[in-house]
């Protein structure tokens, strides 16, 4: 993965295949293998480019911006866009990268040409704007891997195929290696809920 320079900060993203629909995505970090890496291959046969979010990893690390995660996160996908020559584009996220892609679709929805949106839809008010449920038990239990695993499962969801499930506890088990990797400054990163103004709902 290389690094691009934004400005304010350089971001670590990593680009897929050479179609001519363009997916852009942004997370915290990437696991090998999974989606939006999959979507350069037949039969969409994308470009893709995957974004690993500022404040994680090997991008720039630095305290909550004070516009908020998620609008920055938003902001940083249109420049490195436009750093990349890219004028529209597909996003596609899950969990906070769908978040992003809701902060983008509100901001700059002229970048877009479609949102896909995983487990990304606007939480309910419950609980206050600060962040969900999961994230504040992930972030409380950052360096014990139960804690971490039992949030990724329900994020996960329910499924009775072995395949799925060995995939999943795979997957699990190389995210818990990849979080409980992260310093302090990435760990206590907590982005909030979308839309954090929008004080409607339960």
């Amino acid at each position: 993965m290389p690094l691009i320079n934004i400005g304010d900060a350089e971001l670590y993203y990593e680009e897929f295949g050479s179609g001519d629909d363009i997916v852009l995505s942004c997370s915290s970090g990437f696991t090998a293998g999974t989606y939006p890496e999959l979507l350069a291959a037949e039969p969409t046969n994308c470009r893709v480019i995957t974004v690993q979010a500022r404040g994680f990893g090997k991008s720039t690390h630095q305290a909550k911006p004070e516009q908020g995660w998620l609008d920055q996160w938003a902001d940083d996908v249109c420049t490195v866009a436009d750093r990349l020559g890219i004028e529209k584009f597909i996003y596609t996220g899950i969990s906070h990268g769908g978040g992003i892609g809701w902060h983008l679709a509100r901001r700059r929805p002229e970048r877009l040409r479609a949102l896909i949106s995983v487990v990304g839809t606007p939480h309910d008010r419950a609980g206050g704007v600060d962040s969900s449920g999961g994230r504040r038990k992930i972030v409380e239990g950052r360096r014990n891997p139960e804690a971490i695993a039992e949030q990724l499962r329900i994020m996960a969801g329910w499924s009775d195929d072995p395949e799925r499930i060995a995939w999943r506890e795979k997957y699990i088990e190389e995210r818990i290696a990849f979080m409980t990797s992260w310093g302090e400054d990435e760990a206590t990163i907590n982005q909030g809920k979308p839309f954090p103004d929008d004080r409607r709902g339960t």
